[in-house]
């Protein structure tokens, strides 16, 4: 991407919104992941936005001169253009570009319907024509802090504070996916990559960033088998290639495996994974046995403690039907590990 021809394009759309400052720098975001590629918008040196760049054409091999691109402004255009001179097949093509539209939209609606879960979007364009390529913009609030993955690899501390932190972790998380879920939204890809932790003053906050591939339960517009998450962060339905077919339970599931390796340091996926083997399936076979073992290893048993691993276990069942049967009653649950009243050594 010509991140020099973006930051221009960004800097005019601001403009154009009065948003724009002459205090305001540019920094490219080395750190390319997902959907977009994007740059951040500095005031005295502290990221203040983010904008990102979704290329729904990047991924199509046809060569189109740059004059032809001139004339491209949306994605019907790309589309007639590649019907009227390419040997190709349009309608896998189209429903490719949609699905990847459709991406984009949600992301837009999700930040927006939900700006305390994810940051917020200040404006987007969902067609334009940029860089010999279509695809969509967004500008949204940046967040200072690091990502859940990042704070866990350089966490050094005993399993008892890492408890400690997960509990409080929990607690935010909970709320944060109670909102989101009360608005119809399920995230489908819910890492420790894709939750940023904000400290301030040692009161630790969360947001939950990229809601690209998120479900919008009442549209429910995918179609066929599609896996929208990272194999090592999925739920048995999604691993299995069910996307579409995801409620709640799928994103409790999903953070059952990233609080277990919170406390424990291993992922349990990728730890049971054999070849042509559902590795859910072996870790519900052994959540009394090596999964339980691996857990208390290096700590005390305590009420406390005991009911953290009972909430994990019944996020962790295979079937959906046997993991919590409403985010509230989630949520209520993990209220009820009380740091303040119980005795994690007790």
């Amino acid at each position: 991407m010509d991140y020099e021809k973006f930051k221009q394009l960004i800097k005019r759309e601001m403009m154009s919104r009065d948003i724009w400052k002459d205090t305001y720098t540019f920094q490219v975001n080395k750190n390319i992941r997902g959907q977009s590629k994007s740059i951040f918008i500095l005031d005295n040196n502290k990221k203040k936005y983010i904008a990102k760049y979704f290329n729904y054409t990047e991924d199509i091999d046809i060569k189109i001169n740059e004059n032809d691109w001139q004339n491209l402004k949306s994605i019907n255009d790309y589309l007639n253009y590649l019907d009227e001179n390419f040997a190709v097949q349009i309608e896998e093509i189209s429903e490719g570009l949609a699905l990847k539209k459709r991406c984009f939209t949600r992301y837009v609606i999700a930040s927006n319907e939900t700006t305390n879960v994810f940051p917020k979007v200040y404006f987007n364009i969902e067609e334009i024509n940029f860089d010999c390529s279509v695809g969509g913009i967004l500008l949204e609030e940046a967040i200072n802090g690091l990502t859940l993955e990042e704070y866990l690899r350089n966490l050094k501390c005993d399993k008892y504070i890492k408890i400690i932190e997960c509990i409080n972790f929990l607690k935010i998380i909970s709320k944060k996916m109670c909102e989101y879920f009360s608005k119809d939204f399920v995230h489908r890809d819910l890492s420790p990559d894709n939750i940023m932790i904000i400290d301030d003053s040692n009161n630790k906050d969360y947001k939950i960033i990229d809601p690209g591939v998120v479900k919008i339960v009442s549209r429910n517009s995918t179609k066929g088998r599609v896996k929208f998450c990272k194999d090592s962060y999925s739920s048995p339905e999604q691993y299995l290639g069910y996307g579409s077919s995801v409620d709640f339970t799928s994103d409790i599931y999903i953070l059952g495996i990233v609080i277990y390796e919170f406390i424990t340091g291993i992922n349990l996926i990728n730890r049971f994974y054999k070849p042509d083997i559902l590795p859910h399936n072996e870790i519900n076979a052994m959540l009394d046995r090596t999964v339980e073992d691996w857990f208390y290893e290096d700590i005390e048993e305590s009420s406390l403690i005991d009911r953290l691993y009972t909430i994990i276990k019944k996020m962790l069942q295979c079937r959906k039907e046997d993991r919590f049967k409403t985010i509230e009653s989630f949520a209520d649950v993990i209220e009820t590990l009380n740091l303040e009243g119980d005795d994690i050594n007790d």
